[in-house]
């Protein structure tokens, strides 16, 4: 019988890429909350919402405040895709609360609230994504390692 592998030959580009994927995800959803007419479709579909009334500045100024945390966060994957190793610790922040609370504010939306197909799609690609940033961690992890 042969022996499956599940821990590839370079588990580093893994990590680096699950950093540069989020860095990606994070630069484009910064780009729909700062400038929410710029993809009006995108906007609905992905975050279940219109575009916000302009005039109204509560929506406004929260719709920049995420806009801001977004880019920041960017820009903190982007520092941690250059150094993946130093700094798996960033991933571990990125998954727990941030994509898991994501993933349960997404699953709860879609229980109370009739969403279009392409809002489950969206679902289920952030789902892939939490899968794909929780191995690209742990086969980084010389604990883990050492168990396979």
């Amino acid at each position: 019988m042969t022996k499956v592998k599940i821990v590839p030959k370079n588990p580093v580009s893994w990590l680096r890429t699950a950093f540069w994927t989020g860095a990606v995800i994070d630069g484009k959803a910064f780009l729909l909350f700062f400038f929410p007419g710029l993809l009006p479709n995108v906007t609905k579909y992905v975050f279940n919402i219109g575009i916000f009334d302009p005039y109204c500045n509560q929506a406004v100024l929260l719709r920049m405040l995420v806009a801001l945390f977004d880019l920041g966060w960017t820009i903190l994957l982007v520092w941690a895709a250059l150094k993946p190793l130093e700094r798996k610790g960033i991933m571990l922040i990125t998954l727990f609360p941030i994509i898991t609370g994501i993933l349960i504010l997404r699953i709860t939306t879609t229980l109370n609230n009739t969403v279009s197909e392409a809002y489950l799609v969206t679902n289920v690609f952030f789902i892939l994504i939490f899968i794909f940033f929780i191995y690209s961690y742990l086969i980084n992890c010389n604990w883990v390692q050492k168990l396979l």
